[in-house]
C-alpha cells in the first residue's frame, strides 16, 4: 500500500481546476513495484474506500476517488504538491549554498560588505560626493560628513555646502 501510495505521489498530475489526478492500471504497477497484481487491486481498493480515523475532512477520508476506469483523484493531491514544491525549493536552495561555499573556499568570492547604493554599471565607482569628500580631507581641511543630512541641508542653505567638501555648484 506505502508504494502505491508513494507511485501516486510522485506521478500525480493536475488538470484545468488544479486538481491532482494519476493513471493507475494494476497490471502495469504491479510490474513496475516488483508486486503481484493482487497485491496492487487490494492497495488501491484501500486507497478508494471511506477512512474513519482521518485527520482530514471530506470525500470520507478516501485517499483516492476513481473518476474513470485508470483514473483517479487524489484527494489531498494539492497538499501533496504543495509538500513537494517546498521540498523543492529548499533542495535548489541548499543546492545553490553549497556551491556559493565551494566558490568562497576557492577563493572566487570576494568576501566584503555588500554596497547597496549604485547599480551594476556603477560597480567600482565613487558614490557622488565621495570624491570631494575625500579630496578635503586629503588637503586636511575637516568636510562636513556628506552622509549628515541636517549638516548637509544646513550648509545648502547657507550656500556653502560646496565650499565646505571642496566643490562648486552642486556639490558632486
Amino acid at each position: 500500500m506505502f508504494a502505491v501510495m508513494a507511485y501516486v505521489i510522485s506521478h500525480m498530475q493536475p488538470n484545468r481546476e488544479r486538481e491532482e489526478y494519476v493513471t493507475l492500471n494494476a497490471v502495469v504497477l504491479a510490474a513496475t513495484l516488483g508486486e503481484k497484481v493482487e497485491t496492487v487491486q487490494e492497495a488501491i481498493r484501500y486507497l478508494c474506500a471511506p477512512d474513519g480515523s482521518t485527520t482530514t475532512p471530506g470525500e470520507e477520508g478516501r485517499r483516492l476517488v476513481e473518476k474513470t476506469p485508470f483514473v483517479y483523484w487524489v484527494v489531498n493531491g494539492k497538499h501533496y504538491r504543495e509538500m513537494m514544491d517546498e521540498e523543492d525549493q529548499r533542495a535548489k536552495a541548499a543546492a545553490r549554498q553549497e556551491r556559493h561555499r565551494e566558490k568562497v573556499l576557492a577563493g572566487q568570492v570576494r568576501k566584503g560588505p555588500k554596497r547597496s547604493q549604485g547599480s551594476a554599471k556603477n560597480a567600482g565607482l565613487p558614490l557622488p560626493g565621495e570624491t570631494a569628500y575625500v579630496a578635503a580631507v586629503e588637503r586636511g581641511e575637516k568636510p562636513v560628513d556628506p552622509g549628515s543630512q541636517g549638516e548637509r541641508q544646513v550648509a545648502e542653505r547657507k550656500g556653502s555646502w560646496g565650499e565646505v567638501v571642496g566643490v562648486r555648484g552642486n556639490g558632486v
